[in-house]
This record gives structure tokens, C-alpha cells and sequence, in this order.
């Protein structure tokens, strides 16, 4: 076999082989604490979760938060820990999760406002790649970072809370959970490798915090499909200018190509 047969081979196997999982939004809720501060409820999801999925969970607080916990037992790890607006602002993830019957309840030993949200797509075990932080004061546009993202499709996700309330997210992120009073969560798919930004607006000028993560996407198998289960609505396309594709996609439409053209020199070597 010559050497262009050999690497279109190559190309269509690897197209065959891998490619990257779309990381999708299945459902989120907020949760506002009561005043007086006294009891602290649990968050339930709207619908029941599926088995290996992930959890992220945003909670605020005057003072240190850290504890989160669920109605399934699953464990929460801390990956960003900032502060702003005189308020501590956390993220948590639960990976893998175990899922039953009815819908999962997060909770937190103490919180002002919490969001949780469940993703599917995400590397199993090993999803958390980065973290950025950021607080300032007298701001309408307020954001954080880069962070890194070791792949283009990875997901960003960014808490933020602006004393003044949230009016929108910044071109190419997609608000997925919106407290009345001034907290939100939004989220991009990472269209290339390398640094990604977080950031949201506010009606009006107030003091801000924000943090943010990047979690990879699982691989997953071409022909197998991602294993089914719930298939939500598909995240609003984002702005920003780039592509969310994984680079073997490619791979079928250039192997064609190159098919074409050694069938256009044989054409051509043929004796007259």
C-alpha cells in the first residue's frame, strides 16, 4: 500500500474511532433562603437525574461554606472559592452521580442563595480542569479570567452576583439559572483550545463577584452514541466566532477529498 492510501486509511479510522461529547444542560433550579436565616432547605431538581451524570452546584454566603450534600449521597468537591459584594461565592461538583427515581436535592450547611445545575458529556471522574476569580465595585459589565481549556467543546461555567441584579451574560454564554436578586449562572462550550472568559451585565452599577471553572468533555464512541438517556434541548449556539467541532470530524469530508484526487491521477496515467 502507498503511502496516500495508508493515511487516508488512517484519517477515516480515527473518524471511525473517537470523538468528543457535547456537554449538555438537562435542568436546573435556584434556591433563595428565607429570612430569618434559619433553616436551610434543601434545592430539589425539577425532574429525576440520570445515573453518571454531573451536579454543579453555586452557593453564597456570608462566611465559609463547606459542606454540600445531596439526597442521594453523592460527593460534592470545592473548585472555586472567591468572594465579592461582601459574600462568599462558591462552586461545587458532584461527578458520576448516583440517580434514583425521583428528583435529587442538594443541600448546604448554610447558604443566602444556591443554584444547581446537572450536566451530561462530561469526562467521567476527571472533568474539573480550571478555576478563575474576581470582585470589584461600581460595575455593569463584570467578568473573570482566562481559564484554560484543554479542548475546544470543554464547558464553562460561571457564578456570578452583582448587588445591582443580573441583566444578561456576555456574548457567546448562555444564562441557564437566574435568581430575581442578584446571582446567576451561565455557561459556554469552549469553541477552540486555549483561554476562555466568563462574564455577565447589570442594569445598573454595583459590586460584583464572580468565579468560574472549565470541565472537560468525555470522549465518546463514534458508533456507540453517548448511551442515550435524557436528551435535552440543545444550549443556545454560542457568538463567539469559532468552531465547536472536534477536529475528526474532519476527518470523513477530507478523505473524500483525497479520494477524488487519486482517482483524477489515475485518470490521468491511464495509457492513451
Amino acid at each position: 500500500m502507498g503511502a496516500l492510501p495508508r493515511l487516508i486509511a488512517a484519517i477515516a479510522l480515527a473518524a471511525s474511532i473517537s470523538t468528543v461529547a457535547s456537554p449538555q444542560f438537562i435542568q436546573g433550579t435556584t434556591l433563595s433562603q428565607p429570612w430569618p436565616l434559619t433553616q436551610y432547605p434543601g434545592a430539589p431538581l425539577p425532574a429525576p437525574s440520570k445515573p453518571g451524570n454531573t451536579i454543579i452546584a453555586g452557593v453564597i454566603w456570608w462566611s465559609g461554606i463547606d459542606v454540600v450534600s445531596d439526597s442521594e449521597g453523592n460527593s460534592y468537591q470545592l473548585v472555586a472559592n472567591g468572594s465579592g459584594a461582601g459574600n462568599n461565592i462558591r462552586l461545587f461538583y458532584a461527578h458520576d452521580i448516583d440517580a434514583g427515581s425521583t428528583p435529587i436535592t442538594v443541600y448546604a450547611v448554610q447558604f443566602v442563595e444556591m443554584h444547581v445545575l446537572e450536566y451530561s458529556g462530561l469526562l467521567p471522574g476527571a472533568s474539573f480542569e480550571a478555576f478563575a476569580l474576581g470582585s470589584g465595585s461600581g460595575a455593569t459589565v463584570f467578568g473573570v479570567g482566562p481559564l484554560n481549556a484543554s479542548d475546544a467543546g470543554d464547558l464553562l461555567v460561571g457564578f456570578g452576583l452583582n448587588l445591582a441584579g443580573i441583566s444578561g451574560a456576555e456574548p457567546g454564554m448562555t444564562i441557564r439559572t437566574l435568581d430575581p436578586g442578584f446571582t446567576a449562572v451561565a455557561e459556554r462550550i469552549v469553541p477552540v483550545f486555549g483561554a476562555a472568559t466568563a462574564g455577565m451585565s447589570a442594569p445598573s452599577p454595583g459590586d460584583w463577584g464572580m468565579v468560574a471553572a472549565t470541565f472537560a468533555a468525555s470522549p465518546v464512541d463514534a458508533d456507540a452514541g453517548d448511551g442515550g438517556g435524557i436528551s435535552p434541548a440543545p444550549p443556545e449556539k454560542p457568538l463567539a466566532v469559532g468552531c465547536e467541532c472536534s477536529h475528526a470530524s474532519f476527518a470523513p469530508i477530507l478523505a473524500l477529498v483525497l479520494l477524488g484526487v487519486m482517482a483524477s491521477l489515475r485518470r490521468r496515467n491511464r495509457p492513451r
